[in-house]
């Protein structure tokens, strides 16, 4: 029939987009159920994290404590622990990856505190060194401060100071320093620091690792 053989280019263009679009839909199904396992993933990391991270309040010995971790992504980059070591010590760690991704993690360093006492608010000067997991035979020197009695000391992420406004302003040491002034516990520095953080940002989440620690002796 010659009819038949003139429709039969159209009819092979119809059938190769209904295929097209058969194979489209199988990606988009596959990518889906990706997606689905990587966010399951994430999720069950993000789980992991909050088991092995301490409490957000409490007591280590001596040492009264109260933390806030806020991720910047489902998986936040920044860690934080507290334990008692030989000889009645306590550690407590903080440390914040440099850069974003998995990757990042390979490479760590932290160098942010401020001493508060009697409602005043000062940046720790801290030498520094290289950060960690840049050279395996880089030395490492102690470096040795009183907390008086009385005063709290908070280690904070980089996310913390450059939180920005919606004009761009970041928060800075400055904004630690007005949240703290009427603190009286690392509790309150922790309530006072998120609200202020909350309000800089006029309700927007810092898009980096937030983390800030406040430690005194009771």
């Amino acid at each position: 029939d010659p009819r038949q053989r003139v429709e039969a280019p159209e009819l092979l263009h119809a059938l190769t987009r209904l295929a097209g679009l058969s194979l489209g839909n199988l990606e988009r199904i596959a990518a889906e159920g990706r997606m689905r396992q990587l966010q399951a993933d994430l999720e069950q990391a993000r789980e992991v994290q909050k088991r092995i991270a301490p409490p957000p309040a409490g007591q280590v010995g001596p040492l009264r404590y109260g933390f806030h971790l806020h991720p910047g992504a489902v998986v936040a980059g920044d860690l934080v622990d507290l334990f008692a070591v030989a000889d009645g010590r306590i550690a407590v760690v903080m440390g914040d990856v440099a850069g974003h991704g998995v990757g990042a993690g390979y490479l760590m360093g932290h160098s942010h505190a401020v001493l508060w006492q009697r409602s005043v608010v000062g940046k720790l000067p801290l030498s520094g060194t290289f950060p960690l997991g840049v050279d395996p035979w880089a030395e490492f020197r102690a470096e040795r401060w009183r907390l008086p009695p009385g005063g709290r000391l908070l280690l904070y992420s980089d996310g913390v100071v450059e939180h920005r406004a919606p004009d761009q302003r970041e928060f800075g040491v400055s904004g630690i320093a007005e949240a703290l002034m009427v603190s009286q516990s690392p509790a309150e520095d922790v309530a006072l620091l998120t609200a202020a953080l909350d309000r800089h940002g006029h309700g927007v989440p810092p898009n980096d690792d937030a983390t800030f620690l406040s430690i005194t002796i009771s």
